[in-house]
């Protein structure tokens, strides 16, 4: 039986409709460049906006988890995609460093509300032995998508100016609510959580694995923003162009495309305690490996090594998450694990930006090399065997 077989139709348009919203991710690439051209923001006034939308973010994962327990998946995932859509419209229109900033903010808390629903129905929909194949072709789909949006968002500025950027997004926005409105059933189980329990924001970081997964994910996600960072930086102090610049990053795009729908499916059948640990470790010298680097094929060799880290963790992670929580509390289980990522996102670039402003590549590559060896200790943590009295349901892979 082939894999499209072994997973629903639902959530192949589930798939569809995040494709398309991601596909039209045109206004975060292009958004410190929006500030500072068009709103004349100086610097330290873009870092505010910027950190007004990330803080965004972090409610958007506590709260999109608790949403998607307590009101359903469907709603949430709706909630946020046209809310988002309205919130673009804003962040078009708005001016001044305070409307700006509640602009971003909202954009923050409403568009990225559908991650913990969205992970979430995944889990829903299919079943242990298949999710950490569903949740690669979630990852594929994402990274496909966006690897298109800056082309096109380059083409809309160009030709229709800034306003059209934050328009066209929004259409896709409301394009994607329109195929999980009319495709993707609600999923959540019978049993709905309490008022208490949607109140009970500290569930997650109860169950002792999971707390380990928190951990190893803002170790995690303090290292990739790196690439969105310090490591330009340090490729353009190489002496390396634009253009290669460039080709480091359609590197991990097309190793990702290539590779992650056929290396997914075969780590899935190992113990994930053989997995995740080593590719953690892979993940985060490979970063490191870049302040030794000094061109571009060292750097390319760099890249490789942390895209074969990554492949393995972003797919194996969401699926053991999943296999740890309870069903009625999925959501709020994932939203715990992008607010990880969330807490990171706003974290990572600064961090790093100041460690190689204080003391170079050897500096800045001692976050790496501190999350090499804090995220996979996390891991094996995570991934040790199930103790009845942490939770009932063992993770996928784990025996």
């Amino acid at each position: 039986m082939s894999a499209r077989a072994r997973l629903p139709r639902s959530f192949w348009l589930l798939l569809v409709g995040m494709g398309v919203n991601r596909i039209g991710g045109f206004v975060l690439p292009f958004l410190a460049l929006f500030l500072a051209e068009r709103e004349k923001l100086a610097p330290d006034l873009v870092s505010l906006v910027l950190g007004a939308w990330g803080a965004g973010t972090v409610l958007a994962a506590l709260a999109g988890g608790a949403l998607a327990d307590r009101l359903g998946r469907k709603p949430t995932m709706m909630l946020s995609l046209s809310g988002g859509a309205v919130a673009l419209a804003g962040l078009a229109v708005a001016h001044g460093l305070a409307g700006l900033a509640l602009a971003a903010f909202a954009l923050g808390a409403l568009g990225e509300l559908y991650r913990p629903a969205v992970a979430a129905a995944i889990a829903d929909l299919v079943p242990p032995s298949e999710r950490a194949r569903a949740y690669g072709y979630l990852n594929w789909t994402f990274n496909l998508a966006f690897a298109a949006s800056p082309l096109v968002a380059g083409w809309l500025v160009e030709n229709h100016g800034w306003n059209w950027l934050f328009f066209g997004d929004a259409g896709t926005m409301l394009a994607a609510a329109l195929v999980i409105l009319r495709g993707v059933p609600e999923t959540r189980p019978a049993r709905a959580v309490s008022r208490s329990e949607s109140a009970d924001w500290l569930a997650p970081a109860r169950n002792p694995r999971m707390a380990w997964m928190l951990v190893a994910a803002f170790g995690i996600g303090l290292v990739i923003m790196q690439g969105f960072a310090g490591l330009a930086s340090m490729v353009r102090a190489d002496g390396l162009s634009h253009r290669e610049l460039g080709q480091l990053f359609a590197c991990n795009g097309a190793c990702i495309a290539l590779l992650q729908p056929f290396a997914v499916p075969r780590l899935a059948r190992a113990p994930l305690r053989r997995v995740l640990p080593p590719a953690a470790l892979l993940f985060a010298l490979g970063f490191a490996g870049h302040a030794l680097a000094s061109d571009l094929g060292t750097h390319l060799a760099c890249v490789l090594a942390w895209t074969l880290g990554e492949i393995a963790l972003f797919s194996l992670c969401n699926a053991h998450v999943a296999a740890l929580a309870p069903p009625e509390l999925r959501g709020r289980f994932q939203g715990a694990y992008w607010c990880a990522w969330s807490c990171a996102n706003v974290l990572g670039p600064g961090t790093g930006l100041a460690l190689l402003a204080l003391g170079g590549p050897p500096l800045w590559s001692a976050l790496p090399l501190s999350v090499a060896v804090l995220a996979p200790m996390a891991l094996l943590r995570a991934t040790r065997p199930a103790i009845p009295a942490e939770d009932s349901e063992s993770a996928c892979g784990d025996s």
